[in-house]
């Protein structure tokens, strides 16, 4: 949503902002500073979002916290600091398309293939029109996953063979490589895994060669799970982000430790977080 708050629970330099065909991306001023979080908010934040999150990942979160927060009574409370929310009222559509998703790029001849996530694997996307898989030379299998702890769900990787058996796997996302000697058997690579997404790489014989790709994993933790850590946590943590200044806290934490539905308790914890941030910043 367009708001001030999922601005600042996103915590994004506005000047950063990416454009619009990046998973859930929503707009943010241009002139909005990150700062640091808190350390009194750190880990209800990490449970909402994972401790060291990305873009698509934090997007894909506070796209589930809007959804709650427009059925919850606490609905009025968003407005506070801002008028603009885009993603309440919306006509209901499936909003995790760019999820669940592979690009592969052969770097020599520029041949392109584009995967999705299924129930059996990952697979070639019908939707699109492809280049034929064994011009690209690179076959992937398994399930995409994204890493749930850490927040992350985007990476960009570049695969290189060096040589007929030598393998170098780089996250640039990272800057983490891994290297492997591969062996093959009826013109196909044993399969060398792709750290942490829980595919797998098979090659095509050739001298040496160069591939990109792209992975956006689906996040799977359940929102009902989030909730369930949340409730883990000690009352100092919680209580700390529905607590201050602003009268409303005390609507919030009563929505937080009185009312048992989902989208109540989420938007209470979230909507205080967000103050809480709010509040922070006035400060300074």
């Amino acid at each position: 949503m367009v708001n001030h708050l999922r601005t600042l629970l996103l915590n994004e330099n506005g000047s950063n902002r990416l454009s619009y065909d990046y998973p859930l991306e929503e707009y943010a001023p241009a002139d909005f500073v990150s700062s640091r979080m808190p350390f009194e908010c750190q880990k209800v934040w990490n449970i909402l979002f994972g401790t060291s999150p990305d873009r698509a990942y934090k997007n894909w979160r506070l796209y589930q916290i809007a959804q709650f927060a427009q059925v919850s009574d606490l609905k009025k409370h968003w407005y506070k600091f801002d008028e603009r929310i885009t993603y309440f009222d919306r006509t209901a559509s499936d909003e995790s398309n760019p999820f669940g998703r592979v690009s592969i790029i052969k770097v020599s001849t520029g041949a392109t293939i584009d995967l999705i996530n299924s129930a059996n694997g990952i697979t070639v996307d019908p939707v699109q029109i492809q280049t034929d898989s064994e011009s690209v030379g690179l076959l992937l299998s398994g399930i995409l996953i994204s890493d749930e702890s850490k927040g992350r769900c985007k990476n960009t990787w570049r695969i290189t063979l060096t040589s007929s058996t030598d393998v170098q796997i780089t996250n640039l996302t990272t800057n983490v490589s891994d290297y492997h000697t591969i062996s093959f058997s009826n013109n196909l690579s044993a399969p060398v895994p792709l750290p942490g997404t829980g595919l797998f790489i098979q090659f095509r014989p050739v001298v040496s060669d160069t591939w990109s790709i792209e992975t956006t994993a689906k996040p799977s933790t359940d929102i009902g799970v989030v909730l369930a850590n949340l409730k883990s946590l000690g009352d100092l943590d919680v209580d700390y982000v529905l607590s201050g200044a602003y009268p409303e806290y005390s609507v919030f934490s009563d929505y937080w430790h009185k009312n048992d539905n989902l989208a109540e308790k989420i938007s209470a914890i979230a909507l205080g977080l967000a103050y809480k941030l709010e509040e922070k910043r006035a400060r300074r």
